[in-house]
């Protein structure tokens, strides 16, 4: 048996003691940090939106009156509804022009219509992220002046954002557009062979293009157009051009005054009717939501 000498067992019984301070203290903030782990792992996460909610809806009006030597009045009015909710976006747009005029000649004296144009649109997107997305969509056209008692087209495709802030957005479009005609009248006379009737109606296969550009020039004033093509790949000559262009101005509260210039051509129209076809309106526009 060996004894140590007081200095010594001193040392030892100081060193055992540190040892037991510094396990006490690694436990305890062990235990101390335990619960936050727990806390951490168990705290429920709230993911990022795919995208910001979007709810729109807008009622237009315009009208034009002329008395005297030229009687003729013309009434415009339509309506936008665009609803966004994570990867799924829904647009409905519909565009109503109808006017008459007073007129008199060798066959016809009294009033007579002038302007009967019905254009509506319905349309989903999936987007594939922000900047991507599928769309199918419906159109609807009734234009009896174009020749046109009913134009009904099922269009899809792919849409992509080539550039999209807070302030303005350009994109492109690339699909495909079925388009049914049903002419006005039908039987549908030939303009060049008194007598012999064409078919009322034609089916076009079309490959479409679309680019797009919205613009918030500043607070109180937008502006946006749209130019869409459509190539019947049966028959190469025939192209069909949609040019809209619409500049908006804020007037106080939520009304807007809008310029609106819409174009149509068609390299290859119902016959007997001409191949352009242009509507220019002023519109009133009140914001609903």
């Amino acid at each position: 048996m060996t004894f140590e000498n007081r200095p010594a067992r001193a040392a030892r019984a100081s060193a055992v003691a540190a040892s037991i301070a510094l396990g006490s203290w690694c436990f305890a903030l062990s235990a101390a940090a335990q619960p936050a782990v727990v806390e951490q792992h168990t705290e429920a996460v709230k993911a990022d939106a795919f995208q910001e909610d979007v709810t729109s809806l807008n009622a237009s009006l315009g009208a034009a009156l002329n008395t005297g030597n030229t009687e003729s009045w013309q009434l415009n009015t339509g309506s936008t509804f665009g609803l966004i909710r994570g990867r799924h976006g829904l647009t409905l747009t519909m565009d109503f022009s109808y006017g008459r005029a007073n007129v008199t000649d060798d066959e016809v004296d009294g009033l007579v219509d002038t302007v009967r144009n019905l254009r509506t649109k319905g349309r989903y997107d999936f987007f594939l992220t922000p900047m991507d997305a599928l769309f199918v969509a419906s159109v609807y056209r009734w234009d009896t002046f174009a020749g046109l008692d009913a134009r009904v087209q099922g269009q899809l495709g792919y849409m992509r954002n080539l550039y999209k802030a807070t302030d303005h957005r350009y994109w492109a479009e690339l699909g495909y557009d079925l388009t049914y005609d049903n002419y006005d009248p039908d039987p549908l006379p030939d303009p060049d062979n008194m007598g012999v009737f064409l078919d009322g109606d034609d089916v076009v296969h079309s490959v479409r293009a679309f680019l797009g550009y919205d613009n918030k020039v500043n607070a109180v004033l937008t502006f946006a157009t749209g130019l869409e093509g459509l190539l019947n790949v049966e028959d190469t000559k025939d192209l069909r051009l949609a040019w809209d262009s619409a500049l908006r101005s804020a007037i106080g509260g939520n009304f807007q005054l809008e310029l609106k210039f819409s174009l149509q051509l068609d390299t290859q129209p119902v016959p007997g009717t001409k191949k352009v076809d242009t509507i220019s309106t002023l519109n009133l526009i009140y914001t609903l939501i």
